[in-house]
């Protein structure tokens, strides 16, 4: 490729970018200027929002307030005796005795075999 032609080749692809990014640019700026104007609805926006924050502070408080009452207390405990002794200690042991039986099915058909 000789020098001219490559000049001309970069020149024309940095034209088409430059008006590609000209009317890229162009139309970012008219839809900024379609956007509302947002110091009126900031003060509507903030006073939303430290409603919603206030709703979500009550709703916190109220759940620490449920969380401390005596009856969930004791329905926590109930639920963890459940479920550490009647449903995860029986698996263990089930999962322990498949274990060994598998070891020492292995070890028996091995020598057998």
């Amino acid at each position: 490729m000789d020098k001219p032609s490559e000049n001309s080749w970069i020149q024309t692809t940095l034209s088409q970018q430059i008006l590609e990014l000209t009317q890229e640019n162009e139309a970012l700026k008219a839809e900024l200027n379609r956007l509302p104007d947002t110091k009126s609805t900031n003060n509507e926006d903030s006073s939303e929002i430290r409603r919603l924050e206030d709703i979500i502070k009550d709703l916190e408080s109220q759940l620490l307030r449920y969380r401390s009452r005596w009856y969930f207390v004791v329905f926590q405990w109930i639920f963890q005796f459940i479920n550490v002794w009647l449903v995860r200690f029986p698996l263990a042991i089930l999962l322990l005795f498949f274990h060994i039986t598998a070891i020492f099915s292995h070890r028996f058909f091995a020598r057998n075999a």
